[in-house]
């Protein structure tokens, strides 16, 4: 499947039959969680993307995170560690992390300009309330 991690999640998810709440309570996460990942586009934490492949281990992480191959590994990949999770490049989760870092400090950023703006409008309206009774 073309898109992102997190529609390929939901095929994964949807290809092994179990319950989403099942799936959600198994790499220890809410279901909510998971529902918000694959419905909105929230990007997956690096440390829950490692639970999944920890916990579901016929799936190939190679396919979950970048698209590539088939979706699970059969046991002669898995012997041949051609496809094995713990394949998966370091450096590769470590960008990951970097930019969803990098992506959070964006918003911690909005939310501070947010405070700023609100503030200055709260002087500003109180600054004119001043002057009208003056």
């Amino acid at each position: 499947m073309e898109g992102s991690v997190n529609k390929r999640l939901a095929e994964f998810i949807n290809s092994i039959e179990v319950p989403k709440a099942d799936f959600a309570t198994s790499i220890g996460v809410t279901r909510q969680q998971l529902d918000n990942w694959i419905h909105t586009g929230i990007k997956i934490p690096v440390p829950c993307l490692s639970n999944i492949a920890k916990v579901y281990i016929q799936l190939n992480a190679r396919w979950l995170l970048c698209g590539e191959g088939p979706m699970t590994m059969t046991e002669s990949m898995a012997a041949n560690n051609y496809y094995n999770t713990a394949q998966v490049n370091p450096e590769f989760l470590k960008l990951i992390y970097e930019e969803q870092l990098k992506y959070a400090e964006m918003v911690l950023e909005l939310a501070e300009l947010k405070v700023k703006y609100f503030n200055l409008l709260s002087m500003a309206s109180r600054k004119k309330e001043n002057n009208r009774k003056t």
